[in-house]
């Protein structure tokens, strides 16, 4: 459903966790394509938090994977204004 998986190593175990893209949130600020052209940061404007591609590589990345205040409320932001939750 969502197409980017982010893996989660702890001391126990390895768990990989599936993550929406802010891309397609109206929470964004910017989205990717509004980004090159207006030379800003993405910004979660729900939870006033920076959002990153969180990627290490040379090559450019356009997902970005959601804040940890979305994260920690189960991403009710990112489903409730798509519909999903109405």
């Amino acid at each position: 459903m969502f197409g980017k998986t982010c893996e989660l190593k702890t001391i126990e175990t390895s768990v990989k966790q599936e993550y929406p893209d802010c891309n397609n949130c109206i929470h964004i600020s910017v989205t990717e394509d509004e980004q090159v052209i207006k030379g800003v940061e993405h910004e979660c404007r729900l939870y006033h938090n920076r959002l990153f591609h969180r990627t290490n590589s040379i090559k450019h990345n356009s997902y970005i994977y959601p804040c940890h205040q979305c994260l920690k409320d189960g991403l009710a932001g990112f489903y409730s204004k798509k519909g999903l939750w109405q």
